[in-house]
């Protein structure tokens, strides 16, 4: 079955996933914004903004 540490293992790496989307929607609200696409970029914004959340740090 799962293991304890495997566990561990996969619950260490969520918290990176969340970072790593968090990074990737930033970026392209900020080319988005860069471009003049306001209303395009809003809704990346919120996205990072509930990644940010469930980072929870």
């Amino acid at each position: 079955m799962n293991s304890p540490r495997h566990f561990r293992r996969g619950a260490s790496i969520l918290p990176s996933l969340f970072t790593t989307g968090n990074l990737f929607l930033g970026f392209w609200a900020i080319v988005k914004t860069l471009d003049g696409r306001y209303a395009e970029a809003a809704p990346l914004v919120a996205g990072a903004i509930v990644l940010d959340l469930l980072d929870g740090r």
